[in-house]
């Protein structure tokens, strides 16, 4: 009996798929047309979307160290037998961390718009490129570049013109992005847009920027650490103290040196941002093929939903 149910079970199974290819081959003209529209759609679709081109950039964290904070460490002890409060240097500073840091922080994204022309537009009202005179495309319905003036249509509270936080969102998950390599500590540094020129000068500014806000940052704290130095060299009497508080000037005096003359303080580069010759995206092939595949399977939705319809319309008859 099992034997029988089972050459009957395979009979149907062969049966529904003689019946499949049947009404598939029946219907074979409104596949060809379903899928034709969805393929041509996706290819209309792949020609609208502007290229995209990614500039790079390869750093490493500069060499340099915390022999101050070293000594600071050696010398408290001593400081504070005499009644003296070194301050700290918390450890070895990670300068990749911080330069990552810095990176994807509000403030820092304010300080390289200032230093952009047109940054707000270009991230976020960008609609093409001119190859020939090298200018970028605004959306019209976004930014009116003629009055320098944004005509985006907004739901409020959001206003017209994009504020830091929108402009700081869009630039980090759209534009910029970075890749830390664990075992080298190389940083790679991208920017996307959809001008090739304008991709590395973001970029350029960008390295610029990071570097002489650190730069600046170690300034000051050179010069407040001289000044609190300075003040406990006058305050103490012992001979020993004062020639551990000299070594720790000299030292900041040679970190301020070193902030004042390198420009590239916190990181090195060492493969700088270049103009892209070749696009990033979109990958117009991918699209057109997906278009293609998903009109052969909307069309047999469709004929399968047909087919369910008719036979229920058949069974209500009966």
């Amino acid at each position: 009996m099992s034997k029988m149910s089972n050459d009957i079970e395979n009979d149907m199974t062969s049966m529904d798929v003689f019946h499949g290819f049947k009404v598939i081959w029946a219907n074979k003209l409104l596949i060809f047309i379903v899928t034709l529209i969805i393929s041509i759609s996706s290819v209309l679709f792949a020609l609208s979307l502007p290229n995209y081109y990614t500039s790079s950039a390869l750093l490493s964290q500069k060499d340099g160290g915390s022999s101050a904070e070293g000594l600071l460490s050696q010398y408290s002890g001593i400081a504070s037998m005499a009644g003296i409060t070194l301050p700290s240097g918390g450890g070895v500073e990670n300068k990749t961390d911080t330069a990552i840091a810095i990176l994807q922080s509000r403030y820092f994204l304010a300080q390289i718009a200032k230093d952009i022309e047109n940054f707000g537009p270009i991230i976020i009202a960008s609609k093409g490129y001119n190859e020939e005179n090298d200018s970028i495309i605004f959306d019209s319905k976004l930014y009116d570049k003629e009055n320098n003036l944004w005509v985006r249509n907004v739901k409020p509270p959001t206003p017209k013109e994009p504020s830091l936080l929108e402009l700081h969102k869009v630039f980090n998950n759209e534009v910029f992005s970075f890749y830390v390599d664990q075992k080298t500590g190389f940083i790679n540094l991208y920017v996307e847009l959809v001008s090739p020129t304008h991709a590395k000068e973001f970029l350029k500014i960008i390295i610029s920027n990071l570097n002489e806000i650190s730069r600046k940052q170690a300034l000051l704290e050179a010069d407040q650490s001289l000044g609190f130095l300075e003040e406990e060299f006058l305050k103490t009497s012992q001979i020993s103290l004062k020639g551990s508080i000299s070594k720790l000037s000299e030292l900041e005096l040679k970190k301020k040196m070193m902030a004042q003359v390198n420009k590239d303080f916190l990181l090195k580069v060492i493969d700088p941002p270049f103009v892209p010759e070749f696009k990033s995206k979109p990958s117009r092939a991918v699209i057109c093929i997906l278009g293609f595949i998903f009109g052969i399977i909307l069309s047999l939705v469709i004929i399968f939903i047909k087919e369910l319809l008719i036979k229920s319309i058949i069974q209500i008859k009966e």
